[in-house]
């Protein structure tokens, strides 16, 4: 259904009278405006909406880059009649208010238009309540994000072309293209949400289950985790406040904790517990909810960095794929009784670090893991949950598509064109990566600067890599580097110039893997082997220099690299904060330049590895230092071991020592070791790993690898010592 083109920034009535019919069914409104007179229609719709909707308080949020030009100017014209309440987002800090709930959302995209941000904000949204987006152009080249994606002045849009292809199809959504105006009104029934009462609070069918499953926490006085995930909108915080309350109420000198980045996005864990009767609560200067108490018992939010150090009988961590990786661990550690949330359909982090996870939690908790989908913000039929899902692909029905057997190149064009090709090649991507977001299907169809490349068989597509040109650097962009500045777009020769100082290196191209997936029922089969080889020959046929990739140093994942050719280079200084790890750089050398460069970085990367693993790398699993050490040159200098040395050692191998006496002996028999080909296993050099190079004592380096206690990791140290001497003097 179309309307004429706006006149003076009015709106028809019979449109408007359609949306609010709408909003009284308790479904969403979203309004996509691109317009050059985008001002005046949003100004224009926002106020006839707040005036139909005809409710009091209205909290409407302003979401935008405030420090941007003219921004703000947009922000008072479009709400400056608006007399409600406004909490207006800085899209930078966009994380910090998923607890929120709000009855509008304005999103200026005039600035930006990045899918992270969006997906995160809409979803903030209750039922009833609207959404807008405006810009004068949404593919615009002009948009922050999208700059990060473009290259010499190229990028594609095939993204913002697919998204407003579908808003053009979706029934309850209001597009302004130009000239031209559709809304076809969503009118369904709203499916019912069941809600029943428990101890006198109104609860949904599913929340109930996970209330009375919650139970399995106590039920004995070892570690264990219940885990809570679902899509945004069903309530999981709010069901974690009503376990919250209840415990503190029902019982004495009972402490809760709740953690998460900010105070504001626990705001539902928070409220929520308390629910109950006789509760007393501490709200902050800004009004927002710090601690609830129970006669002796304390429910209290804490930061990740506090709650590490605190104590309690139960700690609840609110998005927790949020939270910085090696503080999640000493949470776990420290923590027995854990309560974990996490929204899922990837834009707070789902996928292989999920999986990662969750199998880490198993070793040392046990785990019960239960999933939310009945909608309580919105009705589950609700039209704006469904066209994000479709456009933004959160989630995902059958996801085959047919392609020729083994491994072909995909184009772009073909992608966005294909739903069906599409969806398949983005679920193997998001299933099987470590975290993901919106953001990575723009990046897929947008970044003309890539190739792709799918491995499929009968059953359809199983394999995908994402592959993007790099180096052949300028001098100016050489010396934006060693100056400090990013070059995301050349992200291996950045790492090398930066932190290595090779410079040289910049003249080179090559293809970085950015990603590499295999549904995970396929992975082991080979598949990911041999996108490899096809991209190695594509490489080859180009006439490049190197074949590489950067990814979170995990002993599987590098195993794979290196069984097909690739060598370490570069191993990270600080942890990547998002996804928990050291990332490590990887090469595949295919010009005599770069064998011979990649032979000295090798050397170095060992150098490194031993003089820092008691401070930088303190943290990293000593099965992947092992392997790292194991993988790369001998060292360039030597470490003379004397008969005394060899003496020493054995008198501790005899147990006629105790280690501290012979602690020097064994690091130079050690350090010997690395000048030459290392012939013990894996496992027995990561022992001697934890102990020697990292310093960690007999408990950590028992918990580190395992091992079950002090005793069990000395016995396991001496027996790799004794392989170790072995092949030194046999």
């Amino acid at each position: 259904m179309s309307d004429e083109a706006y006149k003076g920034g009015g709106m028809k009535t019979w449109i408007l009278a359609d949306v609010i019919e709408q909003l009284k069914l308790g479904y969403r409104a979203l309004f996509l405006i691109e317009s050059e007179h985008y001002l005046e229609l949003t100004r224009a719709l926002v106020n006839e909406l707040v005036k139909s909707l005809g409710r009091e308080n209205l909290k409407v949020a302003y979401a935008f880059h405030p420090w941007a030009q003219g921004s703000k100017d947009r922000m008072r014209d479009i709400l400056g009649e608006f007399a409600g309440e406004v909490v207006d987002i800085d899209y930078s800090h966009s994380d910090r208010y998923l607890g929120m709930t709000v009855d509008g959302m304005i999103l200026d995209c005039v600035d930006d238009f990045r899918p992270t941000y969006i997906a995160r904000l809409v979803d903030t949204v209750r039922g009833g309540g609207f959404v807008v987006l405006y810009s004068d152009s949404f593919s615009s080249q002009a948009k922050l994000y999208k700059s990060t994606i473009t290259r010499n002045g190229v990028v594609d849009s095939y993204f913002e072309d697919r998204f407003l292809r579908l808003a053009e199809k979706t029934k309850g959504l209001y597009l302004v293209k130009g000239e031209e105006t559709s809304f076809v009104p969503f009118t369904e029934p709203p499916k019912a949400t069941e809600w029943v009462r428990w101890k006198g609070v109104e609860v949904t069918r599913d929340q109930l289950k996970v209330i009375q499953e919650s139970g399995f926490l106590f039920h004995s006085d070892e570690p264990r985790v219940y885990l809570v995930t679902s899509p945004r909108g069903r309530g999981k915080s709010a069901v974690a406040g009503l376990i919250a309350g209840n415990l503190a109420r029902s019982r004495d000198n009972f402490r809760v904790i709740v953690t998460s980045n900010t105070l504001i996005n626990s705001q539902e864990v928070m409220r929520f517990s308390l629910s109950f009767k006789d509760a007393v609560v501490r709200k902050t200067k800004d009004g927002l909810v710090k601690a609830v108490r129970y006669g002796s018992s304390l429910i209290e939010w804490l930061p990740p960095e506090m709650a590490v150090y605190s104590t309690g009988d139960l700690l609840v961590i609110d998005e927790f794929a949020s939270i910085q990786g090696d503080v999640m661990e000493e949470l776990l550690r420290r923590w027995k009784k854990v309560v974990m949330l996490s929204t899922t359909f990837g834009y707070e982090g789902s996928g292989k670090a999920f999986l990662k996870l969750l199998k880490r939690l198993k070793q040392t908790h046990l785990v019960k893991h239960v999933t939310m989908e009945e909608p309580v913000r919105y009705p589950a039929n609700d039209p704006v949950e469904r066209f994000f899902n479709d456009a933004f692909l959160l989630k995902f029905g059958d996801s085959t598509y047919p392609l020729p057997p083994g491994v072909v190149e995909l184009k772009r064009d073909e992608l966005a064109k294909n739903e069906g090709l599409l969806r398949s090649v983005y679920s193997v991507l998001f299933t099987a990566h470590y975290r993901n977001s919106p953001d990575d299907l723009m990046f897929l169809l947008d970044m003309s600067f890539q190739r792709v490349l799918a491995f499929s068989d009968e059953e359809g597509v199983e394999g995908v890599a994402e592959m993007v040109y790099e180096g052949g650097l300028s001098s100016d962009e050489v010396e934006r580097i060693v100056k400090g500045e990013e070059n995301l777009g050349h992200l291996i020769p950045h790492r090398l110039i930066r932190y290595l100082g090779e410079v040289e290196f910049a003249q080179f191209r090559g293809l970085r893997v950015m990603r590499i997936a295999v549904r995970e029922e396929k992975q082991g089969h080979g598949i990911g082997s041999k996108l490899l080889e096809r991209a190695e020959l594509l490489a080859r046929n180009e006439g490049l220099d190197w074949l590489g990739s950067s990814f979170i140093a995990d002993y599987q994942v590098i195993k794979f690299w290196l069984k097909n050719g690739f060598r370490p280079v570069h191993l990270a200084s600080r942890a990547n904060q998002d996804l928990g790890g050291f990332s490590v750089v990887v090469l595949k050398p295919l010009s005599p330049k770069v064998e011979d460069l990649v032979k000295d970085l090798s050397v170095r990367l060992k150098e490194k590895i031993v003089l820092t693993s008691h401070q930088v790398y303190y943290k990293l699993s000593p099965l992947v230092i092992a392997l790292l050490l194991k993988s790369t040159e001998p060292l360039s200098w030597k470490v003379e071991l004397s008969p005394r040395d060899v003496q020493k050692v054995k008198e501790y191998l005899n147990g006629y020592l105790p280690y501290n006496a012979v602690a020097d002996s064994v690091h130079k028999l050690f350090l010997s070791s690395l000048s030459r080909e290392l012939k013990v296993s894996d496992h027995e050099l990561a022992v001697l790993t934890a102990r020697v190079l990292q310093g960690r004592s007999w408990s950590q380096t028992a918990q580190a690898l395992g091992l079950g206690g002090s005793r069990n990791a000395e016995k396991a140290f001496r027996e790799a010592l004794q392989s170790l001497l072995n092949t030194l003097i046999s």
